[in-house]
């Protein structure tokens, strides 16, 4: 949400791009934390319920709760600000810790890993776009092969290759 709320209030600096790159395409924790502390906790945290998220920042600390209805909302806001941001879109658009990814399919995600949390976000850029969103509590280690699971059986749902 940080780096959407930057490029969202055009306050992207080149040193802030710096950070939000490595934030996004690294998931680098510090960049995140630094990014948090330049924008400020509450700025953030209103934004969010601007968007019409519940749950940003809710609890103390830099990281706080998400739900799948938090999540899409950002995902909906990144894409709709992809269509002319390309620099903010090739930021999303990396393999680094990506288990939702599909070969050949562009998709744009943002993973998050914390204690006994891992989850991973998408938005998939196929003939009909659609948003992926998978929240874990990773209790047997399996979670890549999980998620990679669940990814690939929606992609067949979603091009009509399988019927649930």
């Amino acid at each position: 949400l940080d780096s959407i709320y930057l490029y969202d209030k055009n306050l992207v600096t080149e040193e802030i791009e710096s950070y939000v790159k490595k934030a996004i395409s690294k998931s680098d924790n510090v960049s995140h934390e630094y990014l948090i502390k330049y924008i400020g906790r509450e700025n953030l945290k209103n934004y969010g319920i601007s968007l019409g998220a519940t749950n940003t920042l809710q609890i103390n600390g830099d990281f706080g709760n998400t739900t799948v209805y938090d999540q899409m909302i950002y995902m909906k806001k990144l894409y709709s600000m992809i269509k002319t941001n390309y620099k903010l879109k090739s930021y999303f658009i990396n393999d680094y810790g990506n288990f939702i990814k599909i070969d050949g399919v562009t998709n744009l995600h943002k993973y998050g890993y914390l204690n006994n949390y891992f989850h991973d976000v998408g938005i998939f850029l196929t003939d009909k776009p659609y948003i992926l969103i998978i929240l874990t509590e990773h209790w047997n280690n399996d979670y890549k092969n999980v998620i990679k699971d669940i990814s690939n059986l929606i992609y067949k749902c979603h091009i009509g290759k399988y019927k649930l």
